[in-house]
């Protein structure tokens, strides 16, 4: 499971194959992703710029560093629940 903050990489096989962005918000397993490049996207209702935000299956992620911190899993709950 991915954390808010966990930078990833996309390898499904779309034209997002090989972007990487950060996780702006967790699911089970949608994962609410803010890709650094312009991707045609979304903005995740707010939570990046306009064509940079992309829901993604977490399967189709791979974790590429380790985030900065480890926020507490309610964290990722809630950030799930009040959307």
């Amino acid at each position: 499971m991915f954390h808010i903050g966990d930078r990833v990489r996309y390898i499904g096989e779309t034209s997002l194959h090989n972007c990487e962005g950060t996780v702006v918000c967790a699911g089970f397993n949608d994962v609410g992703v803010r890709f650094d490049k312009h991707v045609g996207g979304g903005n995740l209702y707010g939570r990046c710029e306009s064509s940079h935000g992309v829901w993604c299956l977490s399967h189709n992620l791979m974790l590429v560093e380790p985030p900065l911190f480890s926020p507490a899993p309610e964290a990722d709950f809630l950030s799930v629940i009040t959307d």
